[in-house]
């Protein structure tokens, strides 16, 4: 039997784009991210990157430098907890190696360009790309856990269309403004104490057990604890 062979498909690239292409990969003084915003793909200098990173890291509030790697500690103490709530029989025995991974890896800090607010100077938003880390596998279970509890929050919009619909209970006048907040790097100004007490009160007004809330809060307490990461070297 004759095994069936496809044709390749066109390259959808001219040879001068190809060329820029390669030409663009062998510059090494050239960082290329998305945008935050827009779905744009932007080009900075190495240097500038290297500026903005380091004036992010460089926040002590948000930021500490560590002289040594806690990469094996927090391992083991994410498979102490798991082992733990193995044996209460929370979790089943399988779950042990879904949520321990055998190699972690070290989760790595970059962030993305705001031209949507400067063109020249874009601010950056920090993200920390944790896929194959330690916490990882907990992290996204812990996700899978509380999602459903998340609608019942009392400030709760699931998109546009529910804040609108959510203003449609107020009686409008004219003397009152419509005011939007931002703040800048939400998730690296949350205090973790506070936000355990918040997951704290969600978990109080659902019917989950006493076990499901004692893990919920001991998982996201490691996690939020042990949240690191490598910049460059």
């Amino acid at each position: 039997m004759s095994a069936l062979v496809f044709p390749e498909a066109p390259p959808n690239l001219t040879d001068d784009e190809t060329q820029a292409l390669k030409w663009l990969k062998s510059q090494e003084d050239i960082i290329v991210k998305p945008a935050d915003k827009g779905g744009n793909v932007v080009l900075m200098t190495r240097q500038y990157y290297t500026e903005e990173a380091n004036k992010k890291l460089s926040d002590t509030e948000v930021y500490l430098p560590l002289s040594t790697s806690p990469l094996p500690s927090i391992q083991v103490a994410v498979s102490e907890l798991v082992h733990r709530y193995v044996v209460l029989g929370f979790l089943p025995n399988a779950m042990s190696r879904k949520l321990v991974p055998a190699y972690p890896v070290a989760p790595v800090w970059y962030f993305v360009p705001k031209v949507h607010k400067s063109l020249t100077h874009p601010p950056g938003r920090p993200i920390v790309a944790g896929i194959g880390s330690a916490t990882e596998p907990l992290s996204a279970y812990l996700d899978w856990l509380l999602r459903p509890l998340l609608s019942g929050t009392p400030t709760y919009l699931k998109d546009t269309g529910d804040f609108l619909r959510a203003l449609d209970a107020f009686e409008w006048r004219q003397d009152f403004q419509l005011i939007s907040l931002d703040v800048e790097s939400l998730f690296t100004r949350i205090p973790h104490a506070l936000g355990l007490q918040a997951i704290q009160v969600a978990l109080a007004r659902s019917n989950k057990d006493q076990v499901f809330c004692n893990f919920v809060l001991e998982a996201l307490d490691l996690v939020l604890s042990n949240n690191v990461f490598l910049f460059g070297k």
